[in-house]
């Protein structure tokens, strides 16, 4: 019977050993296959030819500059052209173009109106979605800016302003300019040189220079313009118009938006009389004008 245990007892001290061994074996095989793995992958990796760091493109500057122009009466007060910062394609556009934009009313999300002039002197006003000169589409506008869909951008530079705001005032009769452009005839009644005028119509630029037309809105629409800026002895003060006035209309033809701004002051060739509906501290006032 001892016998028999002795045995018994060998035969499990043997499968013992063997499922120990077994274990053993497994866990070697496991570590080999790792250190496989790793060896392939560190291989892979030595490999594999190093990144090419491309050389930077230097970039492109302005051949030159637009001229100035000053306290522009579309909400700029100096025109120009600035870097695109776009890609390489676009480039060579900025560089090249011969566009300068003269003026620009902006709306929301990049909606508006600018004056544009090509390399002929040739200036329209143009909205978004318009061709611009045969060139490319007017996509955005901005107060300071504007950009084409091929990625042109023209951009207007900033100058210091040395007019002071002038606090809103009652109308009064304008002071008789030395050169008899205007005078007074009766309250908010005034005779103008018919010479000047014309002068004044046939020099658009001239006008843009002497004050600043702000979009006003009132419920959401357009309704005229906001004067600033109004260059002291310039048309606008011989006029009588002052800072904080509101140009609502022009010979009763509403002003909504630029395009009708300039038609109306294309309309004043010939004319014998010019009536301004203005709007001053909240209050509405007629300035009735004679042409001879």
């Amino acid at each position: 019977m001892q016998r028999i245990r002795d045995i018994l007892t060998r035969e499990r001290a043997i499968l013992i050993a063997g499922v120990m061994l077994f274990a053993a074996l497994i866990l070697l095989s496991l570590y080999v296959v790792r250190d496989i793995i790793t060896f392939r992958l560190r291989d892979t990796t030595v490999k594999r030819p190093p990144t090419v760091d491309k050389p930077l493109q230097p970039q492109k500057s302005l051949m030159d500059y637009s001229a100035v122009v000053s306290n522009n009466p579309f909400g700029v007060k100096s025109e120009g052209l600035s870097p695109l910062t776009g890609s390489k394609k676009t480039a060579d556009a900025v560089v090249t173009t011969k566009l300068r934009l003269i003026g620009a009313i902006a709306g929301n999300r990049g909606t508006g109106y600018a004056i544009i002039e090509d390399e002929r002197g040739t200036q329209e006003v143009f909205k978004n979605g318009d061709t611009v000169f045969k060139t490319s589409v007017l996509e955005k506008v901005f107060p300071d800016s504007v950009t084409l869909k091929d990625g042109t951008r023209l951009a207007l530079i900033e100058i210091p302003l040395t007019t002071t705001v002038q606090q809103p005032a009652p109308v009064a009769p304008p002071a008789a300019a030395s050169d008899g452009f205007i005078r007074p005839t009766a309250t908010n009644t005034y005779a103008l040189s018919a010479r000047k005028v014309q002068e004044a119509i046939d020099n658009p630029k001239a006008l843009m220079t002497e004050a600043r037309l702000q979009p006003r809105y009132n419920n959401g629409k357009q309704e005229g313009f906001l004067l600033q800026e109004v260059k002291q002895g310039g048309i606008y003060e011989q006029l009588g118009l002052k800072n904080g006035d509101v140009l609502l209309s022009i010979n009763k033809y509403d002003i909504t938006n630029p395009e009708t701004g300039l038609q109306a002051f294309s309309a004043l060739r010939g004319v014998s009389d010019l009536q301004l509906d203005i709007l001053r501290g909240g209050t509405k006032v007629t300035l009735n004008y004679q042409i001879k």
